[in-house]
């Protein structure tokens, strides 16, 4: 084989690879830049009723995790770099078992408290540190989510009018 010869075989094949890696990731990734995490609840850009029926937020991992030792955090969103805390959970927390857990092997559900989601019409990002899980067979930390990637919002406020 000549020398251009080997350099097109190596070209190809690395094509042939990169694009195969590519449509893989495209597979799994469904929006959160993150291969580890399949679904979510709410998903991105839902709208979730106002006032707020939500109880959990759950997170459905491809793998079985277990809890580490990072933080979740929602935000709603003002405008600026940084949205307004609306809750923390963190797992340094003593009484974080009362808030969250894991539920079958690879679903996190987050208890929300009933003021968390109190402004109608608004949007709301969910930021999940790194290590806040780990996978379990390999007992490594998983990558989070970054800010405004998890995104959802409140419907507007309708008062019916009738009911007076």
């Amino acid at each position: 084989m000549r020398e251009n010869e080997v350099c097109e075989k190596f070209n190809d094949d690395f094509f042939f690879f990169f694009k195969l890696c590519f449509n893989f990731t495209n597979i799994l990734d469904h929006g959160y830049t993150n291969l580890n995490i399949d679904t979510t609840t709410p998903m991105i850009n839902d709208i979730i009723d106002y006032p707020s029926t939500i109880e959990r937020l759950t997170i459905k991992y491809y793998d079985p995790v277990d809890l580490s030792n990072g933080n979740i955090t929602i935000f709603q969103s003002n405008g600026s770099s940084r949205g307004i805390i609306r809750q923390i959970v963190s797992l340094n927390s003593r009484r974080h078992e009362d808030y969250i857990e894991v539920v079958d092997d690879t679903t996190v559900s987050v208890k929300i408290i009933s003021s968390t989601f109190n402004m109608p019409n608004e949007t709301y990002y969910v930021l999940i540190d790194n290590n806040f899980v780990k996978n379990r067979m390999y007992k490594d930390p998983l990558y989070g989510l970054n800010e405004k990637v998890w995104l959802f919002k409140t419907s507007k406020c309708f008062i019916n009018f009738l009911s007076f």
